[in-house]
């Protein structure tokens, strides 16, 4: 079900960007709806009915995609229709959309299942 709604948005959402694309380690404020989803953890990160451990994230799917420029460190992104929460106690959103602020960082370790991030901390 994930998975289709991601799609869905990805699919209608039009790639009408902001007059430029989303800088790392800068403050950002994305609107969408946030869902949970469960990816494989240690110790082997592939799959969960293997025994790897079961892993939570919570994702924003974005009203319309952004993209990211590099940063010397980091690639960018050119299309990014969903990003990982770094929030803690931010609920799903059952559906209503909610506007996150935070700081864009890029994916940088195994824990991190989407290419982009929102650290609201």
């Amino acid at each position: 079900m994930r998975a289709a709604i991601a799609a869905s948005i990805f699919v209608l959402a039009t790639p009408a960007f902001a007059d430029e694309c989303l800088k790392y380690d800068q403050p950002a404020t994305l609107t969408g709806y946030v869902g949970d989803a469960v990816f494989p953890g240690q110790p082997n990160y592939a799959d969960v009915k293997k025994g790897d451990a079961k892993e939570t994230a919570s994702l924003l799917f974005l009203a319309s995609p952004i993209c990211t420029d590099g940063d010397g460190d980091y690639d960018g992104v050119a299309v990014v229709p969903v990003v990982q929460l770094i929030c803690p106690g931010l609920k799903s959103s059952a559906g209503s959309p909610v506007t996150v602020k935070g700081t864009v960082i890029p994916a940088q370790t195994a824990h991190h299942h989407a290419a982009v991030l929102l650290d609201c901390q």
